[in-house]
Formats: structure tokens, C-alpha cells, sequence
């Protein structure tokens, strides 16, 4: 099976929680099934990542907003991420 995401490993990764609901989480339990298939070694943290980068590049209003926010939204001493 190939997956259509690219897996990195985050050069300095934070901890984050979420809440999510058993049915998404079961899902994404599935997607990260799949992709150790074709790649053992591959972590939920690096599927999940994947899966929000992918999100946010794809989405135009979001890239739209950004734009017009970017340089008054960054909260003080956090860097400015560019997507490409």
C-alpha cells in the first residue's frame, strides 16, 4: 500500500494534547497501521504531522489568512513557519 503523504522526523518536536473523538481516533489508528506497512519505522507523531501539513497546504482560505495576518499574529518569541 503507498500512502500519499512524505514522512520527516521534526527537527525539535513539541508535546501537545488533544481531545478527540473514538471514532477519528480509530481511523487515524487505521492510518498509522497503513503507513508502517510500507515504512516500519514511522511514528504517529510523524503521521500526524504529515496528515496537518498536507491539510494546511492544501487549504486556500487558511494561506489566504495567513497572509493578511502574518506579521501581527505570532505570539512573542515563537518562530514564523512558512509553508510552501
Amino acid at each position: 500500500m503507498v500512502l500519499d503523504l512524505k514522512f520527516k522526523v521534526p527537527e525539535k518536536p513539541n508535546s501537545v494534547n488533544f481531545k478527540i473523538i473514538p471514532s477519528v481516533l480509530n481511523e487515524f489508528k487505521l492510518y498509522v497501521k497503513a503507513a508502517q506497512e510500507d515504512n516500519p519505522d514511522v511514528t504517529e507523531d510523524a503521521v500526524l504531522e504529515a496528515l496537518l501539513l498536507k491539510q494546511i497546504q492544501k487549504d486556500r482560505g487558511f494561506k489566504a489568512w495567513k497572509q493578511a495576518h502574518q506579521k501581527n499574529d505570532y505570539p512573542q518569541g515563537e518562530e514564523q513557519h512558512v509553508i510552501k
